[in-house]
């Protein structure tokens, strides 16, 4: 059961790279624009809810990491 979870997780961890390498610097400007002192926790966060909804990430994952961006920072301004 050990080597189906490795091997699923192989390719899910690909594309979370991928995304990351397309997309990180968009989404890491997006909240420095709004909350310079937030952003690197605001985007890893962005990146860390990526890979729990890796399968709701839709092709064009631009405006829907910018969503997630939006909605973690606007959590993490309550909470301050």
């Amino acid at each position: 059961m050990v080597v189906k979870q490795e091997a699923t997780r192989a390719p899910a961890s690909g594309r979370l790279e991928r995304l990351w390498e397309e997309h990180a610097a968009a989404v890491h400007a997006y909240v420095r624009r709004r909350e310079p002192e937030l952003a690197d926790e605001v985007c890893a966060e962005t990146f860390a809810v990526a890979w729990r909804r890796l399968q709701d990430v839709p092709a064009d994952a631009r405006p829907w990491l910018v969503g997630v961006a939006r909605n973690v920072l606007r959590t993490a301004r309550r909470s301050a």
